[in-house]
């Protein structure tokens, strides 16, 4: 960090990440292979394993040319590898990926009286390049051509907040977002011969278009906000399973949804707070047919309301009581995308959490418990049970503690 680079703050961060994840073993169906073992007899277990590098960098520069333009650069690198591979026999569920993105950046943001401006662009320069590579028997051995990949998009965001009077405020953006799909599930699930990774034509990226509108208040005593959004996409990417297999449909993707939050000032050491969301999403059997799908909980989670309370117990020390419930979710009944079902249950539930924080001469202590009640419940994700099999169906969490210190030097 250099708070004095040429009339700027100038700010570098080096960040590494090593991540492995061990799965339950199990006979499943996918990964069978009669050449090692009587089929429905083969035990075996999936690992993902990750190594990931970056570089982020940014220059901020205040009044720039004219008082109040703010102008921001940089730029970001990224290199993953990640892969995926049957632990107990060795093989190669999905080949490494290895993932190289930069992205150089501008940003700008201008205050005149009581309106601010901000507006910038991204360009994303991604590579993805992967060895030749095999299939499972369960995909028919197929041998794949690798081969590299290259993505280059510029995403553009445009936003402004517009302070009228007696605390109130309107606001309006919109931003586009850039992203690839399950690229994993792409290449693991090949079952054709003659197939390459540049063929492979639902590695595409996804372009998404993000637009939003809000109200806000904020006063002595409190603050609310309404915002109205919706994002879509003309080749979304959709997770859909067969016989617990799971494959990627690129279709269209269209989101609205609308939240309200607001908090109120009880006493000087009490707050409570709200907010409500609601989310209908749309996607679409394939492409060319109409927007007349429910996303489901791959995409998508229920409705939410969320209530709560903080009291600063003292000048040193805080606590947080809140409560979240989970709305009641029934979709595409009887709907079916080829043989994979896309018929969605789930009932509601609540869960309560507890956070408490003081400020102690020798550092911030805090204290953490999830599902304060200890709950037994069925996660929106279980209960909706996209693979139609009771593998995926399990209780959510119990009550969790989690004890952590900090201390600034």
């Amino acid at each position: 960090l250099h708070t004095d680079l040429g009339g700027g703050i100038a700010s570098a961060q080096i960040y590494k990440q090593d991540f492995s994840a061990l799965y339950g073993a199990g006979t499943f169906s996918v990964f069978q292979d009669p050449s090692i073992a009587p089929s429905g007899t083969l035990v075996d277990q999936s690992e993902i394993i990750t190594d990931k590098w970056g570089l982020r960098t940014a220059w901020l520069r205040p009044d720039l040319f004219v008082r109040g333009l703010e102008f921001t650069a940089g730029i970001d690198w990224l290199r993953d590898v990640s892969q995926q591979r049957l632990a107990l026999t060795g093989r190669t569920w999905v080949p490494p990926l290895e993932f190289t993105s930069t992205a150089p950046f501008a940003q700008i943001e201008y205050e005149i009286g009581s309106v601010t401006v901000r507006g910038g662009a991204r360009r994303e320069n991604a590579e993805l390049h992967v060895d030749t590579y095999r299939t499972l028997a369960a995909y028919g051995n197929r041998t794949v051509e690798g081969g590299t990949l290259e993505f280059t998009q510029t995403v553009k965001n445009l936003g402004a907040i517009w302070r009228l009077l007696r605390g109130w405020s309107v606001f309006a953006s919109y931003n586009e977002g850039f992203g690839l799909p399950d690229v994993g599930l792409v290449l693991r699930g090949v079952n054709s011969a003659g197939r390459s990774v540049k063929d492979l034509i639902d590695l595409q990226p996804i372009i998404t278009d993000n637009k939003e509108i809000g109200l806000a208040w904020r006063g002595a005593r409190g603050n609310v906000g309404l915002s109205y959004y919706e994002s879509s996409s003309d080749l979304g990417s959709q997770i859909r399973v067969v016989n617990g297999i799971g494959r990627v449909d690129r279709v269209p993707i269209e989101v609205k949804g609308w939240e309200l939050n607001g908090e109120a000032k009880l006493a000087d050491a009490w707050k409570v707070f709200a907010l409500y969301s609601a989310i209908n999403g749309k996607t679409a059997i394939g492409q060319d047919q109409p927007l007349d799908v429910d996303l489901g909980a791959r995409s998508q989670g229920p409705d939410k309301l969320v209530l709560g309370v903080n009291w600063a117990f003292s000048e040193r020390g805080s606590m947080r009581l809140q409560g979240a419930h989970y709305a009641s979710r029934d979709i595409n009944i009887g709907r079916t995308s080829g043989s994979a079902k896309l018929e969605e249950h789930s009932s509601g539930y609540a869960v309560a959490d507890l956070a408490m924080m003081y400020k102690s001469p020798w550092g911030d202590l805090g204290l953490g418990i999830e599902n304060l009640f200890d709950k037994q419940y069925i996660g929106y994700f279980s209960q909706a049970t996209p693979s139609g099999s009771d593998d995926d169906y399990f209780a959510g969490r119990g009550r969790i503690y989690t004890l952590s210190y900090a201390r600034a030097f």
